[in-house]
């Protein structure tokens, strides 16, 4: 019983961190997403650049990330002057997002994974439908009350000092001084202003708080459907 329990916690704590991910990869590449955060934050005023080559360059850093291509070349016209869109600072920067990238996404498959053995583990072993129900809403609960102290925690980092909070995010996940840029000379800051990034983690928790409170949801039916179908 005991080890039931920690396969529960182990499989929804998993569960949790796999949402978040989902949440922030599929938020990550919504395109039109900066767009319109562009225009509210008057991006083409502060890059130089138009809207034609903000969209070039926005597809240019998304396909980078998800490894459809190896560089960031694009020449585009900023103030008049046709140049390269990031200069190199930017895109040593950019090889360590793109490698903190490709391990977050790695992670996420391993712990939907986890999380899918764990409750597959709990069903097959389960002596009826009850016990397995009573293992996974224990499990549940667990994450959630997890989940809500991490929130209240980042909700109040988010609230009183954003900056703060995303200069300590630096901090921790880049280990060197790469990340720090010019606004004077950078395209990257002028392009994904602190703005941008408070209205992401926005849609990121909207997204997750669904997505993490229908999976419960989904695996009901799933092995409601399973124990009707033998």
């Amino acid at each position: 019983m005991k080890g039931k329990k920690i396969i529960s916690r182990l499989g929804a704590v998993s569960l949790l961190v796999f949402s978040v991910l989902v949440s922030v990869f599929t938020v990550v590449n919504i395109k039109s997403f900066y767009i319109k955060e562009y225009a509210k934050n008057n991006v083409e005023q502060a890059t130089g650049m138009n809207r034609q080559d903000l969209e070039k360059t926005t597809q240019l850093f998304l396909d980078y990330l998800n490894d459809k291509r190896d560089d960031l070349s694009l020449i585009v016209t900023k103030n008049g002057v046709k140049e390269q869109v990031f200069y190199e600072r930017e895109t040593l920067h950019m090889i360590d997002v793109k490698a903190l990238y490709q391990n977050a996404q790695r992670t996420m498959y391993l712990l939907g994974g986890v999380s899918l053995g764990c409750y597959a583990f709990l069903f097959l072993k389960k002596q009826d439908k009850r016990e397995f129900w009573q293992n996974a809403k224990a499990g549940y609960k667990f994450s959630l009350v997890l989940f809500l102290l991490i929130a209240i925690v980042l909700g109040i980092m988010f609230a009183v000092d954003f900056n703060r909070f995303w200069i300590g995010f630096h901090h921790v996940f880049f280990h060197n001084d790469l990340w720090l840029l010019d606004p004077a000379e950078s395209t990257m800051i002028n392009m994904l202003p602190e703005e941008l990034f408070f209205s992401m983690c926005s849609k990121i928790l909207m997204l997750f708080v669904a997505l993490f409170g229908l999976l419960p949801r989904c695996v009901y039916l799933l092995t409601n459907k399973f124990n009707n179908t033998k």
